[in-house]
Parts: C-alpha cells; structure tokens; sequence
C-alpha cells in the first residue's frame, strides 16, 4: 500500500491538489521524498488495500490527509534553505 502513496501540494490559485513530481518511495525506510516549489500545504494520499480489518469489514473509498506534515513542512524548509545557500554563493 505505500507504494501507492503520492504526496500533494494544495495549489491555492487553482483551487486544485497537483502531484509533486520526482518523487521517490522508500518503503525499507518507511519514507516518501519529492521537491518542494515552494511553501504550500501539503498531503499524502494513496490507493487502500483490499484487506479486511479487525472488524471484518471491508475498508472502501479512498483516503486523505495530512499524514506526516510536519516532517513534509521540515524537508521542505531544508531544501529551500539550501537553495537559497547555493544560490548566494554564487
């Protein structure tokens, strides 16, 4: 199932959830990384597994939420901070 994980950025001037493209699942390490444009909210979303749960009902529909934000919020600062290194070194 995590490998059906893809994380969303909200685009605010769209009104619409855009796919972060290049990103990378890490299933061994639980991880998912992408390249943030900028500052934005962000979400995980994926396809649910078949399986029945401890009830013994079927899980349905589709889910979303903001699954690990902080640690989205906290990779994107440090990528931006690290552009923005880079760039005035230059």
């Amino acid at each position: 199932p995590e490998l059906t994980l893809v994380i969303y950025r909200y685009d605010s001037a769209d009104g619409k959830w855009e796919p972060l493209t290049g990103q990378i699942i890490d299933p061994d390490n639980n991880m998912i990384m992408a390249d943030a444009p900028a500052f934005s909210i962000f979400g995980t979303a994926g396809i649910p597994t078949g399986s029945t749960g401890s009830s013994g009902k079927g899980g349905g529909g589709g889910w979303c939420g903001y699954i690990g934000l902080e640690p989205l919020i906290l990779i994107g600062i440090i990528r931006f901070l690290r552009r923005r290194r880079k760039s005035r070194a230059k």
